[in-house]
């Protein structure tokens, strides 16, 4: 039964949030399509100006950026944010230091229900926006 209750708190999360999530690559994407959220990938761990202008109009809605939380994946997000920024609301979504840095060198679909539950608080919280 727990991978119904993850399923659950998921679908929470993508009604309730009102984000789009943005990954690095398509099996990222796909999970996380699976469990009812809302997200989209770039097929890179940056995004460039042009594609950041592309996928903010696409969207619609504020993007959530949920890079994996390796390296490469942190200092992607910290340059691709500023040029979402550019465009309308974006928020990083899963920084290496969330859940006391438990998160590091993890991709999305590694999350436990709690951790989704507590992601959606995070999403849902209009304070962690960045508006242009």
């Amino acid at each position: 039964m727990q991978g119904n209750s993850h399923i659950q708190i998921s679908r929470r999360a993508a009604n309730v949030s009102g984000r789009r999530l943005l990954v690095e690559v398509p099996n990222d994407r796909i999970t996380l399509k699976s469990l009812g959220l809302d997200a989209f990938a770039i097929s890179s761990n940056i995004i460039t100006p042009k594609r950041a202008s592309h996928k903010a109009q696409e969207s619609g809605v504020p993007i959530g950026v949920m890079f994996d939380t390796d390296p490469a994946g942190e200092n992607g997000a910290r340059q691709s944010i500023p040029l979402l920024a550019q465009h309308g609301p974006v928020q990083y979504a899963w920084p290496v230091a969330m859940y006391g840095g438990q998160s590091k060198d993890r991709q999305a679909e590694s999350l436990s229900p709690e951790e989704w539950q507590s992601l959606h608080n995070a999403l849902s919280s209009p304070e962690s926006m960045t508006d242009n």
